[in-house]
C-alpha cells in the first residue's frame, strides 16, 4: 500500500480555504518548496508532514488517512518499545518543543543515511 501524501493535501488546503501560497506560509517555506513536494517528493519525512499537518490544523495520522492507520496497527504486535514510549511522551510536549526534538532526529536520520552511502 502506497499512502500519497499530497493527494490528501490537495483536496484538504482547499477545503480549509488555503491556496498554496497560504499553505507554504503556514508551513514557513516557500510556495515553490511546496510546488516542489507536490510534485517530485511523494514520501516527505515526518518533519514536513508534521508541517503539512500543522498548517492545516489536523494531526499527522489524520493526514496519511485511515489505511496507513490500519496498517500500522496490523503490523503492530507485543509490547510497546522503549523508543515509542520516548516519542508518545514527545507528543506530549508543546509545539515548539517537539519541532526541535523533530530537527535533531531528522539530523540524526539524515547523518546515518549519509554514512550508509
Amino acid at each position: 500500500m502506497r499512502v500519497f501524501i499530497w493527494q490528501t493535501v490537495r483536496c484538504a488546503a482547499p477545503a480549509k480555504g488555503l491556496s498554496q501560497r497560504e499553505l507554504a506560509e503556514r508551513m514557513q517555506t516557500t510556495q515553490k518548496m511546496v510546488d516542489y513536494y507536490e510534485r517530485r517528493s511523494p514520501n516527505p519525512t515526518l518533519y514536513v508532514m508534521q508541517k503539512i499537518a500543522a498548517a492545516l490544523e489536523v494531526s499527522v495520522t489524520e493526514l496519511l488517512g485511515e489505511d496507513a492507520v490500519n496498517v500500522r496497527a496490523a503490523r503492530k504486535s507485543g509490547p510497546t518499545s522503549k523508543m515509542q514510549k520516548e516519542f508518545d511522551e514527545v507528543a506530549r510536549l508543546p509545539r515548539r518543543q517537539q519541532d526541535k526534538i523533530v530537527e535533531v532526529v531528522s539530523a540524526l536520520m539524515t547523518q546515518y543515511e549519509q554514512s550508509r552511502q
